[in-house]
């Protein structure tokens, strides 16, 4: 039997329990960390509570590690958001920032943006965000799609007024074996999202991984991949409505392909 060993931490998805207000999420960061949770994660989303604002506030309050689930590139101009984590690590006392990061994504208001080329979109994002929280003065005219996306000027450069002062880990949610490979080469690991259990059953997991492995390869970096999985769990008092749920056809639905998985069959149903 694999031995699980790693850390444990939570997802604060903030656009379903928008009824939070920050103060109460800090206070629900500050309960996590007190029962021994490593990290906690922040969802992007516009028409809600700013992630990097949410994101500060429980840093000034609560000693964990904190992390991005996800940060969707179209949103945000990598200059602002390396502004953003640079400011924020000053916060961290040398914890690590996890900059959980997609492609594509489908939910809205993603669906009211123009979502070209999402895999350059991503890499270049990564490239140059990481050159700017190293300090390095960054040509928009070597990122040609962000260049465009975000109206910049490719003859013309910037350079961040401050580093990180903490590691800052750029990690792919995407399941899709070509950007497994790019992630491998310019990201620091993976974000296995909510298919985490059917990608293991149906034996895929292994295959996407060792792409990303063979990228890290081709990259001749020394790091480790790292690696990070989601898992969806619902809780009550009552066991046996948890059980019902489980029963019920709310088996998840591959991103790649909107196939239903099958539990009986272990794999996506046609």
């Amino acid at each position: 039997m694999a031995v699980y060993r790693g850390e444990v931490g939570l997802q604060f998805t903030t656009h379903l329990a928008k009824h939070y207000s920050i103060p109460q999420w800090v206070e629900l960061a500050a309960h996590a960390q007190r029962n021994k949770f490593s990290q906690l994660w922040i969802n992007d989303n516009l028409g809600h509570r700013n992630i990097f604002v949410l994101l500060t506030a429980i840093a000034s309050k609560v000693p964990i590690k904190l992390g991005t689930a996800i940060l969707v590139p179209y949103f945000r101009n990598p200059v602002d958001t390396a502004d953003a984590l640079a400011s924020l690590s000053e916060l961290m006392d040398g914890r690590e920032i996890s900059v959980g990061m997609r492609a594509a994504i489908t939910r809205r208001p993603a669906t009211k943006f123009h979502m070209v080329k999402p895999i350059a979109m991503v890499k270049e994002t990564v490239e140059c965000m990481k050159g700017l929280l190293r300090g390095d003065a960054v040509r928009y005219g070597d990122y040609p799609v962000l260049s465009k996306f975000f109206n910049l000027r490719p003859d013309s450069s910037i350079q961040c007024g401050l580093c990180s002062k903490s590691p800052i880990l750029s990690l792919l949610r995407r399941q899709r074996p070509r950007i497994m490979e790019i992630a491998g080469r310019v990201m620091d690991g993976v974000l296995i999202g909510g298919f985490f259990k059917p990608l293991v059953h149906s034996g895929r997991l292994a295959g996407l991984l060792e792409k990303t492995e063979r990228g890290r390869k081709d990259a001749r970096s020394p790091n480790e991949v790292t690696k990070v999985c989601e898992i969806n769990i619902s809780i009550s008092n009552d066991y046996q409505k948890v059980r019902e749920i489980f029963r019920s056809d709310t088996s998840p639905i591959c991103s790649s392909c909107s196939r239903r998985w099958d539990s009986r069959t272990k794999s996506f149903r046609l």
